[in-house]
């Protein structure tokens, strides 16, 4: 691929990579061709919301946001490919997010004005970045698997924290403005070898940006992506679930517990996003 300023709104799918290959992503770009704004409307499947009330899709493939309010730490379960948009609910509350190697996908504004999200995980497996997706956020460093190959327009700016980011050789595609208005913005560190083709890339940046030795590298990279950061802490990333219907509890009903979380009450149900009187059903 030739290096150049990309959208991932204009991805083809003429890359030799096997997920642009699966059903469910030429889908998804068919639907936001086409103009919507969430991959799949609540009319035409049953979403699964996780113990946290975070909406996924049947397949459990995909989330499809939007967290609740006051989220702090969220860990994207294992399993899922693609993460799209949590939504502002959760927007001044989420300070930690940890992404597993089986995503392979974040989309454009996943995480955009996440104003208090302090640490950003990624995992291996991931290969694209979508545009303004980490925008407005207020970690201090973010380390990019090596796996990924495209970085969407706009995608770390304003960002006022943001002192060192990790930029992987194999990185194909970035944006001129990715950091703009990242004020704070000290160091570029990139592999040993690569500087030359990174100044291409950011020209705006050239004086950031710092050659690591492989070694050194393997390292870093030991501790900072998901594989090596879930071995030293304890994540939430395992399915319990229910499906995407709370249950409408009525007199009869008021003491059921049901088995994965604590049962909710009408006005409970009210508070999470998209819970309406049709939506109110049977466990999954």
């Amino acid at each position: 691929m030739k290096h150049q300023i990309i959208s991932t709104s204009e991805l083809n799918f003429n890359e030799d990579y096997s997920f642009l290959e699966k059903d469910w992503y030429n889908e998804l770009h068919d639907k936001i061709d086409a103009g919507y704004t969430s991959f799949y409307e609540d009319s035409e499947v049953d979403p699964l919301w996780d113990n946290h009330m975070v909406k996924y899709s049947p397949d459990r493939k995909r989330l499809l946001g939007e967290m609740p309010r006051g989220t702090d730490k969220y860990d994207i379960k294992e399993g899922t490919e693609i993460i799209f948009e949590i939504g502002h609910r959760a927007s001044a509350s989420l300070s930690r997010v940890t992404i597993p190697d089986s995503v392979s996908v974040i989309m454009q504004n996943t995480f955009c004005d996440c104003e208090n999200l302090k640490e950003v995980i990624l995992g291996d497996g991931l290969r694209i970045i979508g545009d303004l997706a980490f925008a407005g956020c207020c970690f201090q460093e973010i380390f990019i698997p090596r796996n990924v190959i495209i970085i969407g327009e706009s995608c770390f700016c304003e960002n006022d924290n943001l002192e060192n980011v990790y930029l992987p050789a194999e990185l194909e595609a970035i944006s001129e403005d990715c950091f703009q208005d990242c004020e704070s913005l000290k160091n570029i560190f990139v592999p040993k070898g690569s500087i030359e083709k990174f100044k291409t890339l950011l020209p705006e940046n050239t004086d950031l940006i710092t050659e690591i030795e492989e070694a050194e590298w393997e390292e870093i990279e030991s501790s900072k992506t998901y594989s090596g950061y879930a071995l030293n802490h304890k994540l939430d990333n395992k399915w319990t679930t229910f499906r995407g219907k709370l249950i409408s509890l009525d007199e009869e009903e008021e003491n059921y517990e049901d088995p994965f979380i604590n049962h909710y009450s009408e006005e409970d149900a009210d508070n999470f996003y998209g819970m309406t009187d049709g939506m109110k059903g049977d466990l999954w």
